[in-house]
């Protein structure tokens, strides 16, 4: 008998502690409308970035071989290939996009003021890119690109190829370059974007990131909130929301080369 309310006692010691840990677990969890998840987004920065690394190796590529010919080319491509980039961060330098996470919603602020706002129960889907393409920017320029997005993604690769060959042309007939040399100039090329990003990081913020994927688009119907991770730390946190509130693990999320931003 005394053994039986021992054995009782044990039961109802396990069963209370069992229940503090509950409660202390749920207690740590967040509550995202308190403490809701902020993240900057700053894709422009990066992409003005993108335009510095490209003059800084065309200066580098006008040291290679300089004469006037090259330096021509300094001020004739790097106005149409890195300039873009820089003149729409100056432009831009006051806008400051925000994304915020809620335990309901997530909100893209500019500058403090809601502009977008796609409820958890709303979203489709949760996608990643390596790159995210305005369409309809692209779509209002001219004719020549309206008729080339009707045959898209086609007509994307077939651009890409024709530059590639292009650029490839270009370095073994100007610059006395052996293939190696222009394969790899041609593969930093293609992957520029996630390279300035990976060393900003490590120069500046001090931190290895090897995302590659880092454009997260989460679509709702007819509209999308997108963003570039930034941090190693901002993926961890971004992870943890979307597993608890939607059961949407990034990691295993569809991953592209580019997205269209409809």
């Amino acid at each position: 008998m005394e053994n039986f309310k021992n054995r009782n006692k044990d039961v109802r010691e396990n069963n209370l502690n069992n229940s503090s840990g509950n409660l202390n677990s749920n207690n740590n969890q967040r509550d995202y409308d308190k403490e809701p998840l902020v993240v900057e987004n700053k894709a422009e920065f990066y992409m003005a970035f993108f335009g510095f690394c490209i003059f800084v190796f065309m200066i580098y590529m006008y040291l290679y071989e300089p004469n006037e010919t090259r330096f021509r080319h300094l001020f004739i491509i790097f106005p149409v290939f890195g300039l873009p980039f820089i003149f729409d961060f100056i432009r831009n330098r006051n806008k400051k996009y925000l994304i915020k996470l809620t335990n309901t919603k997530i909100i893209n602020n500019l500058n403090k003021k809601p502009i977008k706002t796609i409820f958890l129960d709303e979203i489709l889907y949760v996608k990643r890119a390596y790159f995210l393409r305005d369409r309809k920017q692209l779509e209002n320029q001219n004719i020549f690109y309206k008729f080339a997005l009707k045959y898209d993604p086609y007509s994307t690769i077939i651009a890409c190829l024709i530059i590639c060959f292009a650029v490839f042309l270009i370095l073994v007939t100007n610059f006395s370059m052996s293939n190696y040399q222009v394969v790899f100039i041609l593969f930093v090329g293609i992957f520029s974007f996630w390279i300035c990003k990976f060393l900003y990081f490590l120069i500046f913020k001090k931190e290895i990131r090897f995302t590659f994927y880092d454009y997260l688009v989460i679509y709702a119907n007819e509209k999308n909130i997108n963003f570039i991770i930034q941090s190693n730390n901002d993926y961890k946190l971004l992870r943890e929301f979307f597993i608890k509130q939607k059961n949407i693990d990034i990691d295993k999320v569809e991953c592209h080369i580019w997205l269209d931003d409809k």
